[in-house]
């Protein structure tokens, strides 16, 4: 899958024409879409998708079509459940799903009946938990689920799928077995215990000096937020768009609303000029005079100048906001 790289105009990915692919750490295959901007943030999309009843997303696709061997997992990979141990990511990792009505329900389409955000700082230790391998969707519902991975409050550079691969490929080749189920060697010959090691230990090829985590963390857990306990806003000045903002963790942090726009209702370029992430979570909007449908994300970069946003039908849209270090105070202190 190739990197989308910022250099004058905004970039945009529909996903539902995105192939889970080779992730080249394990055997396993998925989603790894990058908006990277040269001067600033990367931002990896690993994963958004949609399930009507019956409809399977798998977490984590088995290279090949295949099934994990017992010596290869001897976890429940083979069934829908899995477990996860403690454990932490030296970047940042936000993420939205919600519950929508069936189509055919006669309620509204685009009302979220449920649903959460969920936002993993930098270095927050989480788990065990268990987790799907197979999410089927429910018989009553629709799931819309968009999980974002960028650089943390840290801002340790955020590495690539495709720099992993080329560095497991050199390791690889170097060295045999750098890594073992809680460790690894890292770039300057030391071994180093880390619950990630080929996550670890391709970075710091990379980097070519140690990790360092941010201590403390933000938070010392996962922050989970139901995004029913929100309410919506009508905008004042935009007939037809309300706003459900949900959180706004710091300056580095994510800073992240939904937007409920009617048909015929516009957001104007004002609105949307900072915003780094903007996801089609349901119906269809135009951004000038491109359109834009359901699960297509919108990646810009800090000085973008986005268009206008008009709904051609009811719409749901997932907008995040990040400040950039070198802007460490929100603008409505500075205005």
């Amino acid at each position: 899958m190739a990197d989308l790289v910022h250099e004058e105009e905004i970039l945009t990915q529909d996903f539902t024409e995105v192939e889970a692919s080779d992730f080249g750490l394990a055997d396993v295959q998925f989603v790894d879409q990058h908006f990277i901007d040269p001067k600033g943030r990367t931002v990896r999309v690993r994963s958004f998708y949609r399930l009507y009843p019956g409809d399977i997303h798998e977490r984590n696709k088995r290279r090949g079509g295949g099934v994990a061997n017992s010596e290869q997992d001897r976890s429940k990979r083979a069934t829908e459940q899995a477990r996860e141990g403690r454990h932490r990511h030296f970047w940042e990792k936000i993420l939205i799903d919600i519950e929508l009505p069936l189509p055919d329900s006669g309620m509204d389409p685009i009302e979220p009946i449920g649903g959460y955000v969920r936002y993993h700082p930098e270095g927050a230790w989480y788990g065990p938990f268990d987790v799907y391998r197979k999410r089927v969707g429910p018989e009553d519902r629709v799931i819309v689920h968009c999980h974002l991975h960028t650089e943390g409050s840290a801002y340790q550079p955020l590495q690539t799928i495709s720099s992993m691969k080329e560095h497991m490929s050199k390791l690889m080749h170097e060295r045999n077995d750098p890594w073992g189920p809680d460790w690894y060697i890292g770039y300057d010959g030391e071994r180093v215990v880390d619950e990630n090691p080929a996550q670890a230990a391709t970075w710091e090829a990379w980097q070519q000096k140690r990790i360092a985590f941010k201590e403390p963390p933000i938070s010392d857990e996962l922050i989970k937020l139901n995004v029913n306990a929100f309410p919506w806003y009508p905008h004042p000045r935009h007939k037809g768009v309300s706003i459900k903002p949900i959180a706004a963790f710091n300056a580095q942090g994510p800073i992240t609303s939904l937007i409920r726009m009617e048909a015929g209702a516009s957001v104007p370029a004002k609105l949307l000029r900072d915003h780094r992430v903007l996801a089609v979570l349901a119906g269809k909007v135009t951004l000038g005079d491109s359109p834009v449908k359901e699960r297509v994300a919108v990646f810009s970069a800090p000085g973008d100048e986005l268009p206008v946003m008009t709904a051609e039908e009811p719409s749901l849209i997932w907008v995040v906001r990040w400040l950039w270090k070198d802007n460490p105070v929100a603008d409505f202190w500075l205005d």
